[in-house]
């Protein structure tokens, strides 16, 4: 059965081996987004201004407390994501809009886990805030993994990389509705990163200035099939 997570939520837990014996806190995930919903493939933990990587397969149990038995085994992973994504601003390839991330939803499933989903409402915000109960009364605006565009920063870069990330597989249209709200260079780095062909059909689609609001379009989640 899957379970959902928010990522806030995992930050911060206690991590100890099968002795009990205390290693650190959650700091941040590590994912591999050469996938259409990256899977978690590195645990951070910290300890004294010290962080130490441990690869997926170490953890035990995720509950209240991460269980990890230590293995030295090397831990890889592209993206960072508290660090690299959490409060990024994103594209919302179908709403058409720039918006920024709140918070990063988790499905676990048997002993993977796997980014599916960033929520861009109020609610991620006020409730890392500590305002729970104010939070419960705002509503989630998600979008899935398989519908965004990181807009600058490591995220950018590594999207461009991965050919499963949605911009390489977009009309030319819809390429340039997503190159109109992106920094001018990180536009550039877009057209520049698919086919010459594609690129220069979308070039020649006439360009209007970005509306300073969006059209809010609600994106219902969708957990990885």
């Amino acid at each position: 059965m899957d379970t959902t997570l928010r990522l806030t939520d995992v930050l911060g837990r206690p991590v100890v081996d099968r002795s009990g014996t205390r290693l650190g806190r959650v700091s941040d995930l590590l994912v591999d987004h050469a996938e259409r919903y990256p899977r978690v493939t590195a645990i951070a933990i910290g300890r004294r201004r010290a962080v130490t990587l441990e690869p997926w397969s170490s953890v035990v149990r995720l509950e209240r407390e991460v269980v990890l038995q230590p293995s030295g085994d090397p831990a890889a992973g592209d993206l960072h994501l508290a660090r690299d994504l959490l409060d990024a601003q994103v594209v919302d390839i179908a709403g058409q809009r720039l918006a920024r991330v709140g918070e990063i939803e988790l499905v676990q499933r048997g002993c993977e886990l796997l980014a599916v989903a960033v929520d861009v409402g109020l609610a991620p915000v006020v409730r890392r805030l500590g305002l729970r109960r104010l939070s419960r009364r705002l509503h989630d605006d998600t979008i899935g993994w398989e519908g965004l565009h990181f807009a600058t920063g490591r995220g950018h870069q590594v999207q461009l990389a991965s050919p499963a990330s949605a911009v390489h597989h977009l009309d030319p249209h819809e390429l340039m509705a997503v190159v109109s709200r992106l920094p001018p260079e990180h536009g550039a780095d877009v057209l520049a990163a698919i086919p010459a062909d594609r690129a220069e059909r979308a070039r020649r689609i006439p360009q209007h200035p970005a509306p300073r609001r969006f059209h809010v379009m609600r994106a219902r989640k969708r957990a990885p099939s």
